[in-house]
C-alpha cells in the first residue's frame, strides 16, 4: 500500500547552529551536506527553507557519527545570533514569558511543522509538553536539542535562571545522562509516556528583557505573511503530491508534462509556480519518494526490489543511488538500522 505524506519544509534557522556545530566538531563534512542536498550557501539566507527530509537526514547523519556525547544538548544551550529566524525574532519582542511561550507554541510551523508544544498551567505548576514526529525518522537527540533549546531561550529572554522542577523524556537514558541535570536539574525521568518540562507558574509573568511593542508588531506582520506563504505552498505541493500518489498507486510513470496536464497548466506556468516557492518539480518528487521509501522500508515486508518498483524507479540500482543521496546510506543499511 502506498502511503504518501506532505513534503514539508523547515526553516534554515532551525538548522544553522546544528550544521555549524557539527562541522566544527568534525561530525560531518561539507561533502556529507552536499550528499544529502544541503548547500552551505543557503545558510546566508535566514528566510530560506529546506525540505524536512533533508533536515531529518542531517540529524540521522549526526546521530550515527556521534553516539557517545551530549552534542545535541550543547547545541540547544547555545544561542547563535545567526540562527535567530523569524519566530525567534518575534518572541524576543513579546512582553512576558507567558506571551513568548504562547507565541512560540502557536506558530511553531514557522520553524518545523513536525514539532508540537503545548502548555498547561494552574496556580502552582506549568507543564510544557513536547512531541516530535519520530515516525518521520527523527532520532532521540533531536528531542534533546529542542527541549534543551527551549530552556536556554526561556532563561535568555527573561534573564532569569528559573529552575525546572521535572523533566520527562520518552527515550531511554543515554550514556551521557550525567549531562542532563546541569540543564534540567535533578528530577529527570526517562522512558516516560511523553516529553515534558514543569516549573512554577509564577515564572510565566517574568518580563522579556528585549521586549518592544513596535518591533513586535512588525515581526508579527512578517510572520503572518510567512505563514500565509507556507499554507499556499502546502496547497500547491499537495495537488502535485496527489497526482504523484495516484500515478504511483497505479504503477504509471510520472513526468512534468503529465503533472502539468493534470493541473491544466503549461510546463512553464508549473515551473514558475514552483519557483515562487523556492522549489522545483524534482525536489517535490524526490521528497515524496524519499518519505514513502522510509515508510515502506520500516513499515512493510516488501523487498527492496519491490519497493523500488512501487516508487517508480526503473531498477533497484537507481533506487539505491537515490536513497544513498537522500539518507547517506543504502536502503538495506537503513532498514537494518531502523527495523527491530
Amino acid at each position: 500500500m502506498i502511503h504518501i505524506q506532505n513534503p514539508d519544509t523547515v526553516s534554515i534557522a532551525a538548522a544553522i547552529d546544528l550544521i555549524e556545530a557539527s562541522l566544527s566538531h568534525g561530525l560531518i563534512t561539507q561533502h556529507d551536506l552536499e550528499n544529502i542536498g544541503i548547500q552551505l550557501d543557503i545558510l546566508q539566507d535566514q528566510t530560506s527553507r529546506i525540505p524536512e527530509t533533508r533536515f531529518i537526514a542531517l540529524w540521522n547523519l549526526i546521530d550515527r557519527n556521534n553516539k557517545q556525547s551530549s552534542i545535541a544538548l550543547t547545541i540547544g544551550q547555545t544561542i547563535n545570533p545567526k540562527a535567530k529566524g523569524l519566530l525567534a525574532s518575534w518572541i524576543s519582542q513579546t512582553s512576558t514569558l507567558r506571551e513568548a511561550l504562547s507565541t512560540f507554541i502557536n506558530n511553531i510551523s514557522l520553524m518545523n511543522p513536525s514539532e508540537t508544544w503545548s502548555m498547561v498551567e494552574d496556580a502552582r505548576v506549568c507543564t510544557l509538553s513536547f512531541d516530535l514526529r519520530q515516525d518521520k525518522g527523527y532520532p532521540d537527540i533531536a528531542i534533546e536539542r529542542s527541549m534543551s533549546a527551549l530552556v536556554a531561550w526561556g532563561r535568555a529572554l527573561s534573564n532569569h535562571d528559573f529552575p525546572i522542577t521535572e523533566a520527562h523524556f520518552s527515550f531511554s537514558p543515554p550514556s551521557y545522562k550525567q549531562c542532563f541535570p546541569a540543564i534540567f536539574n535533578n528530577t529527570i525521568r526517562y522512558n516516560a509516556d511523553n516529553n515534558h518540562l514543569t516549573f512554577h507558574s509564577k515564572f510565566l509573568d517574568m518580563p522579556i528583557i528585549s521586549s518592544n511593542d513596535l518591533l513586535k508588531g512588525i515581526m508579527e506582520n512578517e510572520a503572518e505573511k510567512a505563514l500565509d506563504e507556507l499554507h499556499t505552498e502546502k496547497s500547491v505541493t499537495k495537488k502535485i503530491e496527489d497526482i504523484i500518489y495516484d500515478a504511483m498507486s497505479q504503477g504509471k510513470s510520472i513526468t512534468v508534462d503529465k503533472i502539468s496536464d493534470a493541473l491544466s497548466i503549461s510546463r512553464q506556468t508549473l515551473y514558475r509556480e514552483l519557483k515562487k516557492q523556492n522549489t522545483d518539480f524534482k525536489t517535490v518528487y524526490d521528497s515524496v519518494r524519499e518519505k514513502e521509501a522510509i515508510y515502506l522500508l520500516t513499515s512493510e515486508k516488501d523487498s527492496i526490489e519491490e519497493i523500488s518498483l512501487k516508487l517508480g524507479f526503473k531498477d533497484s540500482s537507481s533506487f539505491y543511488k537515490a536513497f544513498k543521496r537522500w539518507q547517506g546510506m543504502s536502503p538495506s543499511d537503513y532498514k537494518l538500522a531502523n527495523v527491530d
